[in-house]
C-alpha cells in the first residue's frame, strides 16, 4: 500500500473532519523533505559544495533538488530514505495522536498499524 492510501486509511479511522487531500499532500512533502536532508547529510563536504552552489537560494526544497540528489544516489537508496522517514514521522504522528482518541480509535488505529506497517531500522 502506498504512502498516500496508509494515511488516507489512518484519517478514516481517526475520523478526521478536515481536507485530507491537503494533509496528504502535506505530510508527503514533509516526508519527502526528510528524505532529501537525510540523503544530503551522507554526502561529502565536496559533494554538498557542489550541491548548494546549483541550488543556490532555494535549498533542499522543490524538485531542483530531488534531481540533483539522484545524481548522487540511487532510486534504491532514495526508496529507503523516503520508507525510512515515513516510518518515522507516522510513528512520531501516531505518537502525537493516540492520546487523545477514543479507545475503539484507538484500538483500531494500533489493528491498522500492527497490519499495515513495518518500521526501518
Amino acid at each position: 500500500m502506498k504512502i498516500a492510501e496508509l494515511l488516507k486509511n489512518v484519517l478514516d479511522i481517526i475520523e478526521f473532519d478536515e481536507d485530507r487531500d491537503s494533509f496528504v499532500e502535506s505530510f508527503i512533502m514533509i516526508i519527502n523533505k526528510f528524505a532529501t536532508i537525510s540523503l544530503y547529510e551522507k554526502l561529502t563536504d565536496e559533494q554538498k559544495k557542489e550541491i548548494n552552489a546549483e541550488l543556490g537560494e532555494e535549498g533542499l526544497d522543490g524538485e531542483k533538488a530531488n534531481q540533483i540528489i539522484k545524481k548522487y544516489f540511487t532510486q534504491e537508496d532514495i526508496n529507503n530514505s523516503v520508507s525510512r522517514e515515513a516510518a518515522f514521522l507516522l510513528d512520531e504522528f501516531f505518537t502525537d495522536i493516540l492520546p487523545g482518541l477514543s479507545e475503539d480509535k484507538k484500538e483500531a488505529l494500533l489493528k491498522f498499524e500492527k497490519e499495515n506497517f513495518t518500521v526501518a531500522e
